[in-house]
Parts: structure tokens; C-alpha cells; sequence
């Protein structure tokens, strides 16, 4: 005999045995058919998709910086007031010309002085010279002579350098920027007066990860874009790959120039930059039917067995590059395998189905989501994957369709 005490434990089990029978027998009973109505399938639902081969584009993307070709603070090489400023900030000047001078009554009072010396030196010694040929005065002082020829001569030319100082000018054709002083001003010796670049061609860095390095070569193309032009994809080319690996960010610099006849670039603009690595063909499935698990990604596959009852079958995958909606599967799976799209976090493996249009399947359930994943991406790193910081120039690796 069962003690009271135990009876309500046996009616509870027998309850929860009864249950399961009951469900197993709701998901695996044949379907029943109504009087005059079609079959009523009680087989869990799902909306299948077909893996097809479709070209995928690996690119880098990462951030940059524009630099103008040449580019140069303007300073002059010795202090004084500013008298003359012949130009307007965006000015476009020619190499050689004028942008400004300072005042040089000094300078000019120095040169004619060292001029004058130079005139009396050459005067004396010519002099000299012809006393020498009738013995009147030595070799020595006629030496002696040359000698004070010379260092005036030199001084002349200090002079005419300290006078050519006092006039800046710009050392290349490019754009002037604002100037930092006014006419009349005070400029300190040293101080920038101005900015002078060279826009013709614009220089594009930015740094990609190392595992990349044999990816890029020079003349590759890259493209530029910007929020300040949202309309516009500025194509560079590469010019310079870096022969080291910075070790801080454990990636090499690159740079890229773009011709700008034109002018719409400026330098120091931050741009976002596309490297377009190759372009393939390659197995995609819609990324909602790829379920990220610890143990790696995996889908379920949809395959009728010996009687022709669809089942669902899980297949661990490899994945690759991703698209805004699809997947690429580089393992374990082949083309024109039909996978289930919908409702696959209420899988079981060999579990029965049906196969539905996809406004009847059910809602997708959230999957628990693995440390140090997003929900749907797969804890590997796929190929080509990375993470960018905007203004690091460290890459964010994406695809694109």
C-alpha cells in the first residue's frame, strides 16, 4: 500500500507523462481530415530559402584624413611691421609671388653701405694692381687688398640676403589661407603669417589592419567619401603602402591621392574610405536563418526523409562575409540546399515540419545571445571582419552586394 503522503506525488507525475504523450502525439499524428475540408497539418511550420551562389564585394572600410600634396606655414625668417599684404585667404598664388613685405629701411641703408665698401675695395685693389707692375708696392699689400675685396663682397651679399628676407614669398602655386596679422602689425620673428597649400592633388591616409597587408598594391583603387559633399565618391589611387606595422594599432599606413583640379577637397577633411579587395561569387543565405550558438554558427537544413515528411536537420556552418540581409556560408552547406528561415530558434534537430509561404510562419523567438557576440553573427571572426574607431584609421571590414 502507498502511504497518503505519496499519492499526490504519483498523480503529478502521472499528469506530466500523460502531457507529453499528448503533445508528442499533436507534432507526430498524421493530419486529420475534416468532412469535406482539406487535410489540418499539426507539423510545426516554417518558411524555407534556398542558398544560391550571388557575387558579394570583400572591401575594407576605414577612416581618413585628406593632406594637400604640399603644404607649408609661412613665416618670415626674420621679425618687423608689416607694410604690404597682397593677398586674400582662398587665394590661389603662383610660386614666386609676392604675399607680403616688411619694413626694410634698415636693411636697404645696410646693403648700400656694404655696396659702397665693395665699390672702394675693388677701386683700391685695381689701383694697387697697377702700382704692382712698375714694383711700386708689394705682392702683400696688393694681396692684402683682395683679401678686403673679398669680405666686402661678402658682406654685400649678407646684406642683399637680410634685404631679400624682409619680402615673403610663396614657395610653391597652391592656396594661401587667412592671414594671422594685419598691415602695420608687429610680426615676430618666426610667427606664422599665413598657410599655403598645394591643392591640385590630394593626398588621402588612412591605416588598414595588418592581416590586409598582402591584399593592397599600389594603384589599387580606393573611394572617398564625405558628409560634406553627400553626393560625391571621390576615387583615389594608391600611391605609398608603409613598409612598417605600427605596433599601437597593429596596422599600416596608406596613402592615396586624388586629382583635384577643382579644388572642392580641402586638406584636413575627415573621409570615409571604401577598399574594394575582390569581387566573387559566393554561397549567401538570409542572415535571420543563421543562429549563432557557443559552440559556432549553425542553421537547420530542410530534407524530406525515406517517406517524404520534411524534416529539420541542424548543420553546424562556417560563415564569411556579410550583407545587409544575407549571409555567406563558406562550410557546410551546398548550393540549392533549402535551409528553414523563420522560427529556427524552435528547432529540434530531425524534428518534423511544414513548409509554409512566409506570412505564415511563425515569429522569429530572440536566441540567446553568446558573450562577446551580437545576436545572429557567430562568435568566429569571419573573413575580412575587424572594428573601426572613426578618427583612429582603424578599418571596419564590411561586404557589400
Amino acid at each position: 500500500m502507498f502511504s497518503g503522503s505519496r499519492l499526490p506525488g504519483l498523480a503529478v507525475l502521472v499528469l506530466v507523462l500523460a502531457a507529453a504523450a499528448g503533445l508528442g502525439w499533436w507534432l507526430l499524428a498524421p493530419s486529420s481530415t475534416p468532412a469535406g475540408g482539406k487535410p489540418k497539418s499539426r507539423l510545426f511550420p516554417v518558411d524555407v530559402a534556398v542558398a544560391t551562389l550571388r557575387p558579394v564585394v570583400d572591401m575594407v572600410e576605414t577612416m581618413g584624413t585628406t593632406r594637400a600634396r604640399e603644404a607649408v606655414d609661412i613665416r618670415p625668417l626674420s621679425g618687423g611691421r608689416l607694410v604690404e599684404l597682397n593677398f586674400k585667404p582662398g587665394d590661389r598664388v603662383e610660386q614666386g609671388a609676392v604675399l607680403a613685405r616688411l619694413d626694410s629701411e634698415t636693411q636697404e641703408a645696410a646693403r648700400a653701405e656694404a655696396e659702397a665698401n665693395l665699390i672702394d675695395a675693388e677701386r683700391a685693389l685695381k689701383r694697387a694692381r697697377s702700382l704692382r707692375q712698375s714694383q711700386a708696392v708689394s705682392q702683400s699689400a696688393v694681396d692684402e687688398l683682395e683679401t678686403r675685396r673679398d669680405s666686402a663682397r661678402a658682406r654685400l651679399e649678407a646684406a642683399e640676403k637680410d634685404l631679400s628676407e624682409r619680402t615673403v614669398r610663396a614657395p610653391f602655386s597652391g592656396v594661401v589661407g587667412f592671414n594671422e596679422f594685419d598691415v602695420g602689425a608687429l610680426v615676430p620673428e618666426g610667427q606664422r603669417l599665413t598657410t599655403l597649400d598645394d591643392l591640385s592633388v590630394i593626398q588621402v591616409i588612412f591605416q588598414v589592419p595588418e592581416r590586409y597587408y598582402g591584399r593592397l598594391t599600389l594603384g589599387q583603387t580606393v573611394n572617398a567619401t564625405t558628409p560634406a559633399f553627400p553626393h560625391q565618391t571621390f576615387a583615389a589611387r594608391v600611391s605609398h603602402i608603409d613598409s612598417r606595422i605600427l605596433e599601437e594599432t597593429r596596422a599600416f599606413r596608406v596613402r592615396a591621392t586624388h586629382g583635384n583640379d577643382r579644388h572642392p577637397l580641402p586638406s584636413g577633411l575627415t573621409v570615409n574610405v571604401e577598399i574594394v579587395l575582390e569581387t566573387r561569387e559566393a554561397l549567401m543565405v538570409p542572415e535571420e536563418g543563421v543562429v549563432a550558438e557557443a559552440a559556432g554558427p549553425m542553421l537547420f537544413v530542410i530534407r524530406e526523409d525515406e517517406t517524404g515528411q520534411a524534416r529539420a536537420w541542424r548543420r553546424p556552418v562556417r560563415t564569411g562575409l556579410r550583407t545587409e540581409n544575407a549571409v555567406e556560408i563558406l562550410e557546410g552547406l551546398e548550393e540549392g540546399e533549402r535551409i528553414a528561415r523563420l522560427g529556427v530558434q524552435r528547432l529540434q534537430d530531425g524534428m518534423p515540419v511544414r513548409i509554409v509561404a512566409p506570412a505564415e510562419a511563425p515569429p522569429q523567438a530572440p536566441a540567446e545571445t553568446p558573450a562577446g557576440t551580437s545576436q545572429g553573427t557567430p562568435p568566429e571572426t569571419p573573413p575580412g571582419a575587424g572594428s573601426g574607431t572613426p578618427g583612429s584609421g582603424t578599418p571596419a571590414p564590411t561586404s557589400g552586394q
